[in-house]
């Protein structure tokens, strides 16, 4: 946290508020991936195939 706090120009605490919540605004995020070398885009693509995944996962043990 520290790392990116410094990185990024905030607190520790902001830092610490914005991945604990749920909706964080893209200038935000485009900052924190880049603060720490990760590809926004690749870092998105990640999380919609993990969402689908889920989704598929969830979907079949409603069906059970």
């Amino acid at each position: 946290m520290e790392h990116i706090a410094e990185r990024t120009g905030v607190c520790r605490e902001t830092v610490s508020r914005r991945l604990k919540s749920t909706d964080m605004k893209v200038a935000d995020y485009m900052s924190l991936c880049h603060s720490v070398g990760m590809d926004p885009a690749d870092n998105l693509d990640d999380a919609i195939a993990a969402a689908s995944r889920f989704r598929s996962e969830g979907a079949g043990h409603a069906s059970r």
